[in-house]
């Protein structure tokens, strides 16, 4: 068994989670891989067929939904390979997030679109830019091998909840994203939005 760490809650504790963490992962990270299949498809052909643009909708959810949100369930099991792996699928998110950064920002360039012009934008910058601040440093600091302050419980409690709290923003920007693509079609809006609403709660909180 994978060596336990801070915050890695041993099964008998009291103040235990409701739903056990393990079943958490086998069970919401599927449903998240599947969300971001359906709705990135669904998002990227939404105005026709597939093209440049699509890419920027399915990268933003497969790095903030589909990554991103495993990440945080497999990081509630704890132990030393689940938080590894965490530390990767993150830097994954990253790295994808900027490609479908770069895809919106060349799509605006081929039309002569101005940039950042929405609340969806600013937003969505903010996101990208606190991920890749925060990456290189939690490595450094927190890294379960390395780091120079792993052992410090109120680095690690800030860095948990204001990621996840950043996350939490992500998943939000891609709703008002599909909102600005879609107007007033509350259906679709719906459609779109109540999975991650039913999710957020158990994936960025501790329920």
């Amino acid at each position: 068994n994978d060596p336990p760490l801070l915050d890695s809650l041993p099964p008998s504790s009291p103040g235990m989670p409701v739903i056990d963490n393990n079943t958490k992962m086998t069970v919401l990270g599927p449903l998240m891989a599947l969300y971001t299949i359906a709705a990135g498809y669904y998002v990227g052909t939404a105005k026709g067929n597939w093209g440049w643009f699509s890419y920027h909708p399915a990268a933003m959810l497969l790095a903030f939904v589909g990554l991103a949100g495993n990440a945080i369930v497999m990081k509630k099991v704890g132990g030393l390979v689940k938080t590894r792996w965490h530390g990767y699928i993150m830097s994954a998110a990253a790295l994808v997030a900027a490609f479908g950064w770069y895809v919106i920002y060349s799509n605006k360039d081929m039309f002569g679109k101005p940039h950042a012009t929405t609340w969806h934008a600013w937003l969505g910058i903010f996101v990208m830019i606190n991920y890749f601040i925060v990456a290189p440093f939690i490595y450094y600091t927190l890294s379960p091998d390395a780091g120079t302050m792993k052992g410090n419980k109120t680095l690690r409690w800030v860095h948990k909840w204001s990621s996840r709290a950043t996350t939490g923003l992500a998943w939000v920007v891609c709703v008002m994203g599909w909102r600005t693509m879609q107007g007033d079609n509350l259906f679709n809006q719906a459609v779109f939005g109540a999975p991650l609403l039913l999710l957020a709660p158990l994936v960025l909180l501790d329920l």
